[in-house]
């Protein structure tokens, strides 16, 4: 065994992979929101039962394997697995049937950008049985973040409620037309309205009282000049009677 060599693809189709359950990055979270412990060798044993509660659905994997002086090594990997993401470094002994590797599960990034959970597990010793370890630091970092990120945002949902409680109510705006209609003068306003100066029939129909008769003055005489020696006085015409006029003998 210690003197093959060579190489080649591994395939693998429609697989489970045992103790590697996809959900286990869910199960801490809602463990962490119902307040139960999870903080030192706590969050360890917790994440290890998780684990082994579901297998990780694979529908296909494949890697390339080199051989070289008993030493299998598998690089290349490629998992196509539901609900988690799965990185593999593996190693096989063939000497003596050990297994040395490295898997990483990948839980789903909440945001685009965003840090992902992770758990790593290390699996090695005499196949098929090898020990596992499981390292949680990565997992308890993003745990941390995620409370703080949490506790940021109801400290600023608490800020919001206060400043809206505080500000005072917003009036209601008028729209244009009713703004327009409490400008114009009101409907049950009589206008005022200019009446023009005119005689009133009341008092047109009033008679005046009834004035005494005319007094005739009559026109003083014209003075006459004073006669002088020599001038004949004026000869007065004689009036005739009106029936008499034209009848001459």
């Amino acid at each position: 065994m210690g003197s093959l060599t060579g190489f080649g693809t591994v395939k693998l189709d429609q697989a489970r992979l045992a103790g590697l359950n996809p959900d286990v990055f869910g199960a801490v979270s809602r463990a962490m929101e119902l307040g139960i412990p999870t903080g030192g060798n706590r969050i360890r044993e917790f994440v290890s039962g998780a684990l082994d509660n579901a297998s990780l659905p694979v529908s296909r994997a494949s890697a390339a394997i080199s051989i070289n002086a008993g030493q299998a090594r598998f690089s290349d990997v490629v998992v196509d697995a539901a609900g988690a993401d799965l990185d593999v470094v593996a190693g096989i002994d063939l000497t003596d049937a050990t297994l040395n590797a490295l898997l990483t599960l990948n839980g789903q990034a909440s945001s685009s950008g965003a840090s992902r959970p992770a758990v790593l597990v290390t699996l090695k010793g005499p196949l098929p049985s090898p020990h596992r370890t499981i390292d949680t630091s990565v997992l308890t970092s993003w745990l941390t973040l995620r409370a703080a990120d949490v506790k940021s945002r109801q400290i600023d949902a608490m800020e919001r409620s206060r400043r809206e409680a505080a500000a005072p109510a917003p009036q209601s705006a008028v729209p244009p037309a009713d703004a327009a209609r409490a400008s114009a003068p009101s409907s049950s306003t009589t206008p005022m309205s200019i009446t023009p100066d005119v005689p009133n029939e009341t008092s047109a129909n009033i008679q005046a009282p009834v004035l005494p008769p005319p007094v005739t003055i009559p026109v003083a005489p014209k003075p006459h000049a004073p006669l002088r020696a020599g001038d004949a006085a004026p000869s007065r015409a004689i009036a005739r009677p009106p029936g008499l006029i034209g009848a001459q003998n």
